[in-house]
């Protein structure tokens, strides 16, 4: 048959994935913070910097972790076949 794709997933991999989706989610995190920090409302006193981060962090930081773990995850099994992952 055509070409043959190793069955199976690098352990590597999957630590690096998951080491790769935390760190992308405190670089989204900080990015929100530091551009509404910076960006949007300059100036204002750090008791609103204080309610938006926890309001950043309580709607920001669930999606982003979702998807940096889907990404992660299809970048890990990249090298799996289908035929595995369908056993």
């Amino acid at each position: 048959m055509g070409t043959q794709v190793n069955p199976r997933i690098s352990g590597g991999r999957v630590v690096i994935a998951a080491v790769a989706s935390e760190v992308a989610v405190m670089a989204v995190l900080m990015v929100v913070v530091l551009g509404y920090r910076f960006v949007i409302a300059p100036g204002h006193p750090a008791s609103e910097y204080t309610t938006f981060n926890d309001a950043a962090g309580y709607y920001v930081a669930p999606p982003a972790a979702g998807l940096a773990a889907l990404f992660g995850a299809f970048w890990a099994c990249r090298t799996a076949s289908a035929r595995f992952a369908l056993n």
